[in-house]
């Protein structure tokens, strides 16, 4: 997070330094335009601060895709599993094994791959779960901390910018 603070911070101080024609004034401005000025300042860190919230938030996400997919898919992986084993104890019932002993084996085995799928989804969805809340509680430290900043720097630009019209 601080990497971010200080990209926004880096981004903040580019978009000062890049400023346009417009906003290079002479000495003498007029009032209004020195308050429009600083309107524009504040919202080109607005900005700079939206663009990076973005940018954390993104890179905070990634890698959910995964869980969510092997949470969702997993239990079919192990249905597939069961349905092979079932089958495979049918055709053993086909070939005349239609004894227990030779049942158990492929009834096993599908009973395996479904406790494996159902499994392995489980821990998915759990982590999922914990990594969004963990997520969740550092995007809202970073909006809050975020809204602070950019009430700061309105306090900042406009009174400064009032105190120079006058």
């Amino acid at each position: 997070m601080e990497v971010s603070l200080a990209a926004a911070v880096q981004v903040i101080a580019k978009a000062q330094q890049d400023k346009g024609p417009e906003d290079q004034e002479p000495q003498r401005a007029h009032k209004s335009q020195k308050i429009k000025r600083a309107h524009k300042s504040l919202q080109i860190n607005t900005s700079a601060i939206q663009r990076a919230h973005i940018d954390e938030d993104a890179s905070l996400r990634r890698g959910f895709g995964i869980l969510a997919t092997t949470g969702a898919t997993c239990p079919f992986v192990g249905l597939v599993g069961t349905i092979l084993g079932i089958i495979g104890a049918f055709q053993t019932m086909s070939e005349g094994g239609g004894d227990l002993d030779k049942l158990l084996l492929p009834i096993g085995e599908a009973l395996i791959a479904t406790a494996i799928g159902i499994t392995v989804a489980i821990i998915g969805v759990w982590l999922f779960n914990l990594f969004n809340g963990f997520v969740s509680s550092i995007i809202k430290d970073i909006t809050t901390s975020e809204l602070e900043l950019l009430d700061w720097f309105e306090k900042q630009i406009i009174s400064s910018a009032e105190s120079a019209a006058k």
